[in-house]
């Protein structure tokens, strides 16, 4: 995961193992605070038709300005996932869920 700051040119990555890549599932930003979710590619059908993955999660990385505020991406509590089926935009942040869905406005 990369995040480029278009005005000063700066990028600040977070690298994760991984043999095989990473499965991204959807990515928002609210206020400061960029919400992601990727799964971890563990094995490519011969064909390249499918993919299994696993592992990941919805992570959480909170900037000061162009710089992380904290360090490295935390896993967000809980079990709801951002997915790209179900994300959108909401007045002050985005929506995320499948049957039902929530409003996150802020970091926590």
């Amino acid at each position: 995961m990369v995040v480029y700051d278009a005005v000063t040119g700066e990028s600040t990555a977070h690298r994760v193992a991984s043999r095989l890549g990473l499965s991204p599932n959807g990515l928002a930003w609210a206020g400061d605070t960029l919400w992601f979710d990727y799964s971890v590619i563990a094995e490519v059908s011969s064909d390249g038709g499918s993919v299994s993955a696993n592992g990941g999660g919805t992570f959480t990385w909170t900037f000061t300005g162009t710089r992380p505020a904290a360090g490295e991406p935390r896993l967000a509590a809980g079990t709801e996932r951002i997915m790209l089926s179900s994300s959108g935009v909401a007045p002050s942040g985005f929506t995320v869920g499948g049957l039902d869905v929530r409003v996150v406005t802020r970091d926590r």
